[in-house]
């Protein structure tokens, strides 16, 4: 009984640690397609809960270093959707990257490098691994 005590304390504090883990930090797609000469850009932009106090108040769009584009909301003009295009023709560039800004979690990855996760996410896995490998060993072993 005591190891199930120690289980479960452990997987408690293991949730508060893992907590950032559950940010929904956004997500940025960025698609070319050639247009007369100019390329149009797509950018499908995933966020999770958005809401008055939390939600994505800017996206960039580079050419290399140089910001070429940019897209700013506040908490009355914010897209409500938890997923929503972009669409924008500019003239041809190299090296478009493009990311995004949650008012609580901060940057997203760059489009293209973004995988949706932090160190917070593999901390959590990882820690989820042991309680579940201390818990089989515990109860499944003589």
């Amino acid at each position: 009984m005591i190891y199930m005590k120690k289980a479960i304390l452990a997987l408690l504090v293991l949730l508060l640690i893992a907590q950032p883990a559950l940010a929904t930090v956004p997500t940025v797609q960025l698609i070319q397609n050639p247009v007369n000469g100019k390329i149009e850009i797509i950018l499908n932009i995933t966020h999770l809960g958005q809401s008055q106090d939390h939600f994505v108040d800017r996206i960039e769009l580079y050419s290399g270093e140089k910001l070429i584009a940019s897209w700013v909301s506040n908490e009355t003009n914010y897209v409500k959707a938890e997923s929503w295009q972009i669409k924008t023709q500019i003239p041809a560039q190299e090296n478009l990257l493009a990311r995004a800004h949650c008012t609580q979690h901060g940057w997203s990855g760059q489009a293209g490098f973004n995988i949706g996760f932090n160190i917070w996410y593999i901390a959590a896995a990882i820690a989820v691994i042991i309680v579940a490998l201390f818990l089989i060993r515990k109860f499944y072993t003589k």
